[in-house]
């Protein structure tokens, strides 16, 4: 039996910290070691135990580094020994169910009797569809985004007025397709421009993930005043309760939040919509550049003309509902990469043109748009950001960092681009953006990876 003063220390992502103990169903390297030096080696069962019945699970692992999908096989359980010289021994965690809102999963070492003699909490941070948020769910993310609102700016006074005017500014220079008659990196770019958003969330709470508007079914608690708002009958207002944390969401001219419709009892986009656009049917695109404006046009575009208001232009992120909105584009994409496995970023197939930008507009093609080029605002260099009328037009003036996040790629100075942007589950090549979507796992196909009996 172990002695008393015996302690184990669990690290998750390998670091000391406890700012990174967030997963998602990528696996993420963890390691464990005895605090202090010992005369023997111990050997102890990693588990886990969720705190509350709704709360997260995650699975264990040992493998070749790193774990890819053709070697995924996720233990409830996992028996390691922790070496007397006190080294570390190095394993794997993954989500394989969404907690609900709160670090609710105690990672555990545990000798022989099940003494636990060493733990850390961790949860399964997953993006989630917005009508089954819990309340807990719903009111973290409220209270977090009416704090973000306020939050001083890098380029404008406050950062909302930074995301919606850099949309406004970028919006039909490369981040649109303008229907169809100009090529976009309109999806790796709101991608990065959704990490950016929900990494300034959580570090305001690091338990909230960003969760999609699903706009092809009716969504009555999303368009509620105690959510994001109740269309207010005859008129182009939106209620929000009195206590809802973003009651008297205005512009900065004051202005109060309008749309023209809401989606609480008739959805924008029909049911078969995703599943054609995604490849799970006969007859799509099989490539990006065919994809990406097919998705803009036919999916992207009519839930914001449905919605209309503030949602109807190019300042479109002054609606808080533009970031569920994207979300839902964002995971339709996903899908299409899944169905089509579409995550090696040096393929065209999953996006296009690669390399980088050669000097001269070719195609319409702009710097900006090739797979390796950094991507505005992030990007710090002065460059060829011009329309292809205008090559030499740095018109953007602006520029912000992409915000930190410890033990994740694309923090401070390592700019986001488009490839960068592709495997965000780091299913090729093994390093994940640290963002999910709770229908869409980590293995290929559509399986879950989830344990059984522990749905």
């Amino acid at each position: 039996m172990a002695k008393a003063q015996t302690v184990a220390l669990i690290e998750i992502r390998s670091s000391p910290q406890t700012d990174d103990d967030f997963l998602c169903w990528s696996p993420v390297p963890a390691r464990a070691k005895l605090s202090q030096p010992s005369s023997t080696d111990l050997p102890v069962t990693l588990r886990s135990a969720g705190v509350g019945p709704s709360a997260g699970v995650v699975g264990f692992m040992v493998s070749p580094s790193p774990v890819t999908r053709a070697n995924y096989a996720p233990e409830n359980e996992l028996q390691i020994v922790l070496k007397a010289d006190g080294s570390w021994t190095e394993f794997y965690l993954m989500g394989l169910k969404a907690s609900d809102g709160n670090k609710d999963i105690a990672v555990r070492a545990e000798v022989p009797d099940g003494t636990a003699i060493g733990q850390t909490m961790t949860m399964v941070r997953v993006r989630k569809n917005a009508e089954q948020l819990s309340h807990r769910e719903r009111n973290n993310f409220l209270s977090a985004l009416a704090q973000w609102k306020i939050m001083p700016g890098l380029a404008r006074p406050t950062r909302f007025e930074d995301f919606f005017t850099t949309h406004g500014d970028a919006f039909s220079h490369g981040i649109h397709s303008a229907f169809g008659t100009k090529p976009s990196n309109f999806l790796p770019w709101h991608r990065a421009f959704l990490l950016n958003f929900e990494r300034e969330l959580q570090f305001i709470d690091p338990t909230v993930s960003l969760p999609y508007w699903k706009f092809d079914e009716p969504s009555p608690r999303l368009f509620n005043a105690d959510f994001l708002g109740a269309k207010v009958l005859g008129s182009n207002e939106v209620d929000l309760a009195a206590t809802n944390p973003i009651r008297g969401w205005s512009s900065p001219s004051g202005q109060l939040l309008t749309r023209a419709r809401a989606a609480d009892t008739l959805a924008p986009i029909a049911t078969d919509v995703l599943p054609a656009l995604a490849c799970s049917m006969h007859g799509c695109p099989d490539v990006f550049r065919q994809t990406t404006d097919t998705f803009e046009m036919n999916y992207h575009n009519g839930a914001h003309g449905f919605i209309q208001g503030w949602l109807g232009g190019a300042t479109s992120p002054r609606d808080p509902l533009f970031f569920l909105l994207h979300a839902n584009v964002d995971r339709g994409w996903a899908h299409w990469q899944q169905a089509r496995d579409r995550y090696d970023s040096a393929s065209n197939r999953s996006y296009s043109p690669e390399g980088v930008y050669p000097g001269s507009v070719q195609g319409g093609m702009r710097e900006g748009l090739y797979a390796n080029d950094e991507m505005w605002p992030w990007s710090q260099k002065q460059g060829n950001w011009g329309t292809p009328n205008e090559p030499d037009d740095d018109w953007l003036p602006y520029r912000f960092s992409f915000p930190p996040a410890l033990g994740l790629p694309l923090s401070g100075t390592d700019y986001p681009t488009p490839a960068k942007m592709i495997d965000y589950m780091g299913v090729f090549r093994g390093a994940d953006l640290g963002f999910c979507y709770d229908d869409l796992h980590y293995m290929s196909g559509g399986s879950s990876g989830v344990i059984a009996g522990e749905q």
